[in-house]
């Protein structure tokens, strides 16, 4: 993602410290705007200590990195700035070699579209963190992409019932890959057939581990990471 170019943690994209250091927690002042590193020892001495992000380890070099890369042509001119929908077509017509993704399963879907522009193309899935799918990642799982409801909510009961019905999967399939037969087929046990351009955003919605389903060309490698 753009953020993840310039500052953020963990990777810093071309922060060769960040990559090494996998520790580092960031922070934007009022909400998305200037990027602080935080002290990694806050917790026990009490303060977060932050400095910009043009102070912390490596930043600067990783910023050097940038602009030679944009003039050696070998990185998009836009950087700093494009959007994701603009990187993965770019990607998807065979124009730039690389973009970010996530470990949903759905990546391998750039593929088709991919071999129409380079018909020769393969994707693989690369997470180049310290250790491999050995590596820990920072976080406690204590909040994320998760439905939350408010304790004085007065449609508490109508918002678990449905919940409740999006964990039927019948139910759960309608919503997240379309009408069967229709939108998607099933292809063995585990995965399906994208039929359609059916796309609906249940995200945390409708997310529920025992029934997501993988999609039918996924790359080995992405399913590893899935898995």
């Amino acid at each position: 993602m753009p953020d993840l170019l310039v500052a953020f943690a963990p990777v810093g994209w071309l922060n060769q410290h960040d990559w090494e250091n996998p520790h580092v927690s960031v922070q934007t002042f009022s909400g998305g705007s200037l990027p602080f590193y935080l002290a990694q020892d806050g917790k026990s001495t009490g303060s977060a200590k932050p400095i910009p992000f043009w102070e912390a380890p490596g930043v600067v070099d990783a910023l050097h990195k940038v602009r030679k890369y944009y003039l050696d042509g070998i990185i998009n001119k836009d950087a700093l700035n494009v959007d994701s929908s603009t990187i993965k077509s770019q990607f998807e017509s065979g124009r730039i070699a690389t973009r970010w993704a996530m470990t949903d399963g759905l990546s391998s879907q750039s593929l088709t579209p991919l071999r129409k522009a380079v018909p020769t193309a393969q994707i693989a899935n690369v997470v180049p963190l310290r250790g491999g799918k050995d590596a820990k990642p920072n976080q406690t799982f204590q909040a994320d992409n998760f439905v939350v409801l408010n304790v004085k909510g007065r449609s508490n009961e109508r918002a678990m019932q449905l919940e409740d019905w999006v964990s039927i999967k019948e139910n759960h399939d309608l919503l997240s890959y379309g009408v069967e037969g229709t939108d998607w087929k099933p292809v063995g046990a585990d995965k399906f057939q994208q039929l359609s351009q059916y796309s609906f955003p249940g995200f945390a919605l409708c997310w529920r581990q025992k029934l997501e389903l993988k999609i039918k060309d996924i790359t080995p490698t992405e399913e590893a990471w899935f898995d």
